[in-house]
């Protein structure tokens, strides 16, 4: 089989999804949590948890296609070998 070679436009939209959605997760933990204080009237304790929640999520949304991309790049190394 043929190895596929990606262009730098593929790495550049891999990089810019990936930090398009912690940005998300994060602007939309923070607007979660300061609704959630508002009606709770607990500020700042729920929009501090939803601003970590949001970069936890993120970090594992960056984790998942690190390792997805890592994984598709082995298995087509390993058909080049067979």
């Amino acid at each position: 089989m043929e190895k596929k070679t990606l262009s730098w436009i593929h790495y550049a939209a891999i990089g810019t999804g990936i930090s398009a959605a912690l940005a998300g997760l994060v602007v939309g933990g923070y607007f979660l949590g300061s609704w959630m204080d508002h009606s709770f009237d607990s500020y700042p304790l729920w929009t501090l948890v939803a601003i970590f929640v949001g970069v936890a999520l993120g970090i594992a949304y960056m984790v998942f296609w690190i390792w997805k991309f890592m994984k598709s790049n082995d298995s087509s190394e390993s058909g080049d070998k067979m």
